[in-house]
């Protein structure tokens, strides 16, 4: 199984909005069999819920939200990966 971990704030989430491209990319991994996505955030454990509000609203699909940095195959986020938004 590969595991995708995909960065909350400021790849998927603006503070405001979720960024579309955020979106489209992470719809793109999501189709792929043998996938699992894992929206990560350094955000506290106590913001979990809002994470996760934020995301079922939006009908934002993923397999786990984690308040941490994680071990993944690849991340997707304002740090490692650069994306010409």
């Amino acid at each position: 199984m590969r595991v995708i971990a995909i960065d909350f704030d400021n790849t998927l989430y603006d503070g405001i909005d979720i960024i579309e491209k955020g979106r489209a990319l992470l719809m793109k991994y999501y189709r792929e069999p043998d996938t699992c996505i894992i929206i990560y955030t350094a955000r506290r454990w106590e913001d979990f819920f809002i994470v996760k509000t934020i995301l079922d609203f939006e009908r934002i699909p993923y397999d786990a939200i984690v308040c941490e940095k994680l071990r993944a195959d690849l991340y997707i986020d304002d740090k490692a990966e650069k994306f010409e938004w």
